[in-house]
C-alpha cells in the first residue's frame, strides 16, 4: 500500500523579493563579525556557505495565507494559539483524528496528523543547476548589505537609549 506515491506532483516556485528580506536563523552561534540580525546560512558541500530560505518558514508562510483565505470564505479553521486547536482536540484512532481536523490541518498537519504538503529548502538555484550556476546565484544571493536601525521608545516617540543594531538585508 505504501510503496507507490498516488496523487504526487512537485510545483517549483521562483522566489523574487520586491524589496529587502531578511530570514533570521535561531540556531546559530553568534558571530562576532556578523550583524546582529542576521540572515539564516547552511554549509553547502561544494559552495561552502550560502543563505538559504527554510522550508518550514515558507510552509509557514504559505499556511497563514490558506488559513486566512479559508476564514475569509467563513470556512472554520482552528487556531493552533488557542487551546481550542484541532490537535488539542482530537485523540483516538486515525480516522476520527483526520474526521476532526480543520483543512488547514488536513492539508499542512498538527500534532496529531502529518501533513500533506512538503516545503524543500529553497536554494538560490534552481535544482537542475550545474556547478558553475550555482556558483554564480550563490555569489548573487550572498551578497548582503548591513543596515543600521535605531530602537525606538513607544513612549516618548523618540530613539531609545542603547538600542543600535544593525541587520543584514
Amino acid at each position: 500500500m505504501h510503496r507507490r506515491a498516488l496523487n504526487h506532483f512537485c510545483l517549483r516556485l521562483e522566489i523574487r523579493p520586491r524589496g529587502p528580506l531578511l530570514v533570521q536563523g535561531s540556531d546559530q552561534a553568534p558571530d562576532p563579525s556578523r550583524p546582529d540580525l542576521a540572515f539564516v546560512r547552511t554549509r553547502h558541500w561544494e559552495l561552502g556557505e550560502t543563505i538559504f530560505l527554510p522550508g518550514t518558514g515558507l510552509k509557514g508562510a504559505v499556511r497563514s495565507h490558506a488559513e486566512a483565505t479559508l476564514r475569509g470564505l467563513d470556512v472554520p479553521v482552528c487556531d493552533p494559539l488557542r487551546s481550542s486547536a484541532c490537535s488539542a482536540n482530537t485523540t483516538g484512532a486515525s480516522p476520527a483524528v483526520y474526521a476532526a481536523m480543520c483543512p488547514a490541518c488536513r492539508t499542512f498537519g498538527s500534532l496529531d496528523l502529518a501533513g500533506r504538503l512538503d516545503f524543500t529548502d529553497a536554494m538560490p538555484w534552481p535544482p537542475e543547476a550545474d556547478s558553475e550556476a550555482r556558483r554564480a546565484a550563490a555569489v548573487v544571493a550572498n551578497a548582503t548589505e548591513r543596515r543600521a536601525h535605531v530602537g525606538i521608545d513607544r513612549r516618548t516617540g523618540g530613539p531609545r537609549s542603547g538600542a543600535l543594531y544593525e541587520t543584514e538585508e
